[in-house]
């Protein structure tokens, strides 16, 4: 009984220390297990299987484990109870774009103890296999999950298991949204914008706005609406409004609709490793397709970029997946997919620094851009 007691108090310590290194980034699952032995004096079992994990790079999440699982003997042979404790690196973007869920591949290490009745043995174990976490339930932050793997055992008697796990995945899962905020135009962009009112220099008829100031698409400031003629409150009233259910702090034109160029969705608008989108991420993209419907001879590149973390093939995968799926997104919503062009440039065009991380996180965007 003690060494079970030595078992899970490692598990516990272990969970533990994985949900300290990422704390927000944690995310938890609990499933139920079908064990399928190599050893014929044995029955098919069940399980439970619990597990953290986190955000690591762009393309792969760590993952701490506790399971148990049964099996009763064939005939008069005994059962077979196991603990165990594993540590599995998921691996994201390897089996490219197109998909409904999340599908990675998994490897891990670990150790387990089996209790066969007569004695207790203590062994290591290797498992490998695939897996897909399914989208949101109704905005929600649960996930379905499924696994298929293999486990090794080794010790004085090594033997396998097949595995399949169902279940559950709760927590953020690296995508909890942050606010997007509007960026300014810089020279970055190759467009200059002296006052950053959104309107660029080359247009503006009012240079040197105060900052904060509501313009029109001249770059003069929009005259002040009654506040119950604004309803959504973006400084335009409501019957000159062709983009009426604005959000809060978009930065608008005479029409009351989005100006594109100072649209920008960061990296927090994406699940690690993927192009799901977020729900603000959603809501962003709600108000380019009002504007997009007000303004139907506009065509638009939308521009995925990543930052230099991983591989520039993974980077570069990454980002046009991210791109279309804006792209698809704003077609659902309405905009003639032949006015939308998806790109993917990678790592290759950075606005900030990649040695710290909120400039790597200024880095992962998708930009919005008229042709």
């Amino acid at each position: 009984m003690n060494g079970w007691k030595k078992v899970f108090a490692a598990a516990l310590l272990a969970t533990a220390c994985g949900g300290a290194a990422a704390e927000d980034d944690l995310y938890g699952a609990a499933m139920g297990s079908l064990v399928i032995p190599s050893e014929s004096d044995l029955n098919t079992g069940l399980g439970l299987h619990f597990l953290v994990g986190g955000g690591w790079k762009e393309d792969k999440n760590w993952e701490s484990s506790l399971f148990l699982h049964r099996n009763q003997g064939e005939g008069k042979s005994p059962s077979l109870d196991s603990l165990g404790l594993a540590f599995d690196v998921n691996f994201f973007d390897v089996f490219g774009p197109g998909h409904t869920g999340q599908p990675f591949l998994l490897a891990g290490i670990g150790v387990q103890r089996d209790d066969p009745g007569a004695h207790i043995d203590t062994r290591g174990l290797v498992s490998a296999g695939v897996g897909v976490v399914f989208p949101r339930w109704n905005e929600s932050n649960v996930k379905l999950r499924a696994e298929a793997r293999i486990k090794g055992v080794f010790g004085d008697d090594s033997y396998g298991d097949l595995i399949f796990n169902l279940g559950a995945q709760f927590g953020p899962y690296h995508d909890q949204p942050a606010p997007v905020a509007a960026q300014p135009i810089t020279k970055t962009t190759g467009v200059y914008d002296s006052d950053n009112d959104g309107v660029t220099d080359k247009a503006d008829k009012c240079p040197g706005t105060p900052a904060g100031t509501k313009v029109d698409g001249s770059g003069c400031p929009l005259k002040a609406a009654p506040m119950d003629n604004d309803s959504d409150k973006d400084g335009v009233p409501n019957d000159k409004d062709k983009c009426p259910n604005t959000s809060r702090g978009a930065v608008v034109d005479e029409t009351g609709c989005v100006v594109l160029a100072k649209v920008k969705l960061t990296g927090v608008s994406f699940a690690t490793g993927s192009a799901e989108l977020t729900r603000d991420a959603k809501s962003v993209l709600d108000n380019v397709a009002d504007s997009l419907a007000q303004r139907k001879d506009v065509e638009v590149e939308i521009a995925g970029h990543t930052d230099s973390t991983g591989s520039d093939a993974l980077n570069q995968s990454l980002s046009q997946r991210r791109a279309e799926s804006a792209r698809s997104y704003l077609i659902s919503k309405g905009v003639a997919a032949d006015r939308l062009t998806a790109k993917g440039y990678g790592e290759s065009s950075p606005v900030d620094t990649n040695k710290t991380a909120a400039g790597r996180a200024n880095n992962r965007r998708v930009e919005f851009k008229e042709q």
